[in-house]
């Protein structure tokens, strides 16, 4: 049954201070050599996401929150969609005032218009405009100076521009932002795509997650697995719950899962 194993970085295969401990590589690296199709779920891009992370345990990673498929194997990225610039002007223009700062977000890097001194990382590029932007843009996000009416922003953007904007929060902080992607695109589709491409449904697919972009590929893998450190929603919609990022909570609950399957047979093993 289950032959894609899928996670999210930030929170749930990376601890607390942004690294894939061993016993999760070698975990990865063992089911990868079963014949597992191993999948990184990510909101970050491809230099971010290889910044934290030695990609080879995975088979593939779907960046910028489904934007792009990367082949770790081939070394090349596949692109679903991107915004348009004309619209990722103007929904700047019209937030411009009620915003602390803007991302905007390519394949490999991000375009700031607020960059703190710790964000030393050649991906990170500080800009004063959007028109300094070179690069297509894959997503974009907006930190709000005040998040009292962030819903009411959110609907007022997918009302206006053929965009999927929604509300972003990690599992360790309390603060949430804007993430726009394109219209009908974000982890869920993207995985969903993924399996297609290999005769698989997202019934064959594991997924682990613990913030708001993660909801709704918890709910719809065939088993969704919330991390021991996930927002309350997460756990909420989730099919189990496994233990934190900084206990090996995904490779961890994969050995288990999978061991007991090849030794009850209770799921379809390759």
């Amino acid at each position: 049954m289950y032959k894609i194993i899928a996670m999210d970085f930030d929170d749930t295969i990376l601890t607390s201070d942004k690294k894939v401990t061993d016993y999760s590589k070698k975990i990865l690296s063992l089911y990868k050599n079963k014949g597992y199709i191993i999948v990184g779920v990510t909101g970050r891009s491809l230099s971010s996401a290889k910044d934290v992370c030695d990609l080879s345990i995975f088979n593939y990673v779907i960046l910028n929150n489904g934007t792009h498929i990367y082949d770790v194997d081939k070394n090349q990225a596949e692109c679903i969609n991107l915004l348009d610039i004309n619209v990722c002007e103007k929904i700047t223009k019209m937030f411009k005032n009620q915003a602390i700062k803007f991302d905007y977000c390519s394949l490999n890097n991000y375009y700031m218009t607020r960059l703190l001194n710790r964000q030393n990382k050649p991906f990170l590029i500080k800009i004063n405009d959007i028109s300094e932007v070179n690069e297509d843009i894959s997503k974009m996000n907006i930190f709000l100076k005040e998040n009292d009416n962030i819903e009411e922003i959110r609907d007022e953007i997918n009302s206006k521009f053929e965009v999927n904007a929604f509300i972003m929060q990690d599992s360790t902080s309390s603060e949430k932002w804007l993430v726009i992607n394109p219209k009908g695109l974000n982890k869920c589709t993207t995985l969903e795509l993924l399996c297609k491409e290999h005769g698989l449904t997202l019934d064959n697919a594991i997924f682990f997650g613990d913030g708001l972009n993660d909801v709704e590929l918890i709910q719809n893998a065939g088993l969704g697995v919330a991390m021991g450190n996930a927002l309350p929603v997460v756990k909420s919609v989730s099919k189990d719950i496994t233990l934190t990022n900084d206990e090996d909570g995904v490779a961890k609950y994969i050995t288990n899962v999978l061991e007991y399957s090849a030794e009850g047979g209770f799921y379809d093993i390759l």
